[in-house]
């Protein structure tokens, strides 16, 4: 069993952990709904990269920053999510 990110639990005693791991685990069907949600953002990023119209805008490498920002956190948040794919 893989172990979760960090994250989770570091703001817990360490007594109350173990339950926090655990419900974290149990709602796996949420959390993998969130997973695909997350994908299907990326795939937006990638689409919207991939269009040539984008470079008509002056200003489109403001855009593709702000592109690259939300490509790193949603990579961020499936991070988060790994303990899904064991």
């Amino acid at each position: 069993m893989k172990a979760i990110h960090y994250s989770w639990v570091k703001h817990l005693d360490p007594s109350d952990r173990d339950n926090f791991e655990q419900a974290v685990r149990a709602d796996s069907l949420v959390l993998s709904r969130l997973n695909a949600i997350l994908s299907e953002m990326e795939a937006d990023i990638d689409r919207e990269e991939a269009s040539v119209t984008q470079f008509a805008d002056p200003n489109w490498h403001y855009k593709q920053a702000f592109r690259i920002g939300d490509r790193a956190r949603i990579g961020k948040l499936k991070e988060l999510l790994s303990h899904l794919y064991e």
